[in-house]
C-alpha cells in the first residue's frame, strides 16, 4: 500500500480499532455484571471463583452475551433495542464492512463514504455501552464498590 493511499485508509483502520475495543469492553462489562450477579446471590464467592466465572463468560460471542445478560437483568424495551442495534452494527463492521465495501475503496469519494458509514455505526453502538455501562455502575455500587475511587485508580495508572 503507497504512503497516501495508508494515510485515506487510516481514519478507516482507526475507526474500525475503536469498535473492536469497545465490543471487547462491552463483553467484559457483561461477563463482569453476570459475575457480580453470581457473586451478589452466593454466600460464599472465591477470588478462583470469580476469576473462573470471567474465564467462562470470556469464551463467549457478544451475542450469547448479551442473550445471557436478558435472561438475569431486567431490561426495558429501550435498552434492548439499543443492545440489538449495537450488536448489529458491531457484526457489520467485523463480519461484513470490508466485502461490502470493497468496491466502493478504491476511491476517495468511496472511502470518505465508509468511513462515514463507520461512524454511523460507532454512533449507533455508543446506546448500548451507556446501558451496559449505567448497570455495572448500578451493580457496584450495590457491591459496595467506590465507582469514582476505581476509575480514579484506572486512570492514575495509565501511562502517557
Amino acid at each position: 500500500m503507497d504512503k497516501e493511499l495508508r494515510k485515506q485508509m487510516t481514519p478507516i483502520f482507526e475507526q474500525i480499532g475503536a469498535t473492536v475495543q469497545s465490543s471487547q469492553q462491552m463483553e467484559f462489562a457483561i461477563g463482569f455484571s453476570l459475575t457480580m450477579l453470581k457473586q451478589l446471590h452466593s454466600t460464599m464467592f472465591t477470588d478462583a471463583e470469580f476469576d473462573g466465572s470471567m474465564d467462562l463468560f470470556s469464551q463467549k460471542t457478544l451475542g450469547r452475551l448479551i442473550g445471557e445478560y436478558k435472561k438475569h437483568i431486567n431490561l426495558d424495551n429501550n435498552a434492548i433495542d439499543a443492545l440489538k442495534l449495537t450488536l448489529d452494527e458491531r457484526n457489520y463492521i467485523i463480519h461484513k464492512f470490508f466485502n461490502e465495501n470493497l468496491e466502493s475503496m478504491v476511491t476517495v469519494k468511496g472511502r470518505e463514504a465508509a468511513l462515514n458509514r463507520l461512524r454511523e455505526a460507532r454512533n449507533n453502538i455508543h446506546p448500548g455501552f451507556v446501558v451496559l455501562d449505567s448497570i455495572v455502575k448500578s451493580l457496584m455500587e450495590t457491591s459496595d464498590m467506590d465507582v469514582n475511587e476505581i476509575l480514579s485508580e484506572a486512570k492514575s495508572s495509565i501511562e502517557v
